[in-house]
């Protein structure tokens, strides 16, 4: 005769508590039935989803987000669906995110600028120097050489152009009798990224090197020098004339 023991008994032979007996076989019933999920008569039919991805897929909407394509349509009195339900659509697509041509972010490599020999390398830049009225500066274009640091060429005008550049640049060009070999390098600044200025370097075979965008520490060689001119004890701070400026400058 079969002898039927109480769960407690059970539990106490196999050295298990009810609790955790009770737990386990609920996990399993739950992992053995799939929950259906009801049926909603508001749910959109597959033709009806096709409808709205080709509104938005219209060169209209192309671009346009969710938001701007219902309101947009609902203002013309039609009506489609919700500004939720279109991302879910979009989402199943894995296009829920930015829609708009944006720009992307380049990863630049850091520049290297190493020279062995002189007119080698050379670095420049262009800074400001206060006058009298502060509404008015003049500008201190320097090009040195990184190997040596001897100063190339330089000049203080009253504007900043690219113009003054490649006259700067060309004078430098042709008292160092340079033909190739030469990297120039500088920060992204109008001046230094003008085309009169880069035909120049092109028609005498130069190398042109730009730091990174939007980065302060990538043309270190001409940031320092204009620190110790600036910082040096006899530095007026500001200039009342350009002949002033200049004459301190030589």
């Amino acid at each position: 005769m079969e002898q039927k023991l109480s769960l407690t008994k059970v539990c106490k032979y196999l050295s298990i508590s009810r609790k955790a007996l009770y737990r386990n076989t609920k996990t399993i019933d739950n992992k053995t039935q799939k929950p259906t999920a009801p049926y909603s008569h508001r749910r959109l039919s597959e033709e009806e989803k096709q409808k709205i991805m080709q509104q938005i897929y219209s060169s209209e909407f192309v671009d346009k987000s969710p938001y701007e394509i219902v309101n947009t349509l609902l203002e013309r009195g039609i009506t489609t669906c919700s500004v939720r339900t279109m991302y879910r659509l979009l989402h199943k697509k894995g296009e829920s995110q930015e829609r708009r041509p944006i720009v992307r972010k380049r990863n630049l490599k850091k520049p290297e600028l190493i020279a062995t020999k002189p007119n080698e390398v050379w670095s420049w830049d262009i800074t400001k120097l206060r006058t009298e009225n502060k509404l008015e500066y003049y500008y201190l274009y320097v090009i040195m050489d990184i190997y040596s640091r001897y100063i190339v060429g330089w000049g203080i005008y009253r504007e900043e152009t690219g113009e003054l550049a490649r006259h700067l640049m060309n004078h430098c060009l042709e008292s160092q009798k340079i033909t190739e070999n030469l990297t120039v390098h500088s920060d992204r600044g109008s001046p230094m990224k003008s085309n009169v200025l880069n035909d120049l370097l092109k028609e005498y075979k130069v190398i042109r090197s730009l730091s990174r965008p939007h980065v302060s520490n990538d043309n270190p060689f001409s940031e320092a020098q204009f620190k110790t001119f600036k910082y040096s004890p006899g530095y007026p701070g500001y200039f009342s004339t350009l002949e002033e400026a200049r004459s301190y400058s030589h």
